[in-house]
């Protein structure tokens, strides 16, 4: 499914993330850790976006991935789940569902909302 996001959507979305790593910065690194290692894996963010939310994730899984690796993968997301603010990244992907969880993964790892729509940024 592809999102189509506004500009305001893209950094509302962006300051939550601040946030989370500003008031909880364990759970930051551990978010961190996850989406890098979906990206390392080249599996979908889709796919780490639908097994964060408990949806349907067959979809989206690699089938081409090793069973083992694909186990050890489901092993991190469980780390993060079961970290004792674990909410607050269910309520990240939940509340901005809307935007895509490749764009939302995509800032947690550092991309602008600006560069995700293509929008040239303003050089101070």
């Amino acid at each position: 499914m592809i999102a189509l996001s506004s500009i305001e959507e893209l950094q509302a979305a962006k300051n939550k993330i601040e946030q989370l790593n500003l008031f909880s910065p364990n759970l930051f690194d551990n978010l961190v850790h996850v989406v890098t290692l979906t990206k390392q894996m080249q599996l979908r963010y889709e796919y780490l976006g639908s097994l964060i939310m408990e949806e349907d994730s067959n979809r989206f899984v690699n089938q081409h991935i090793r069973t083992s690796l694909l186990e050890l993968y489901q092993k991190e997301v469980q780390n993060l789940k079961h970290h004792p603010e674990d909410q607050e990244v269910e309520q990240l992907f939940s509340m901005y569902r809307s935007i895509g969880y490749k764009n939302i993964c995509k800032m947690v790892l550092g991309e602008s909302p600006e560069s995700l729509k293509g929008v040239a940024e303003k050089i101070c």
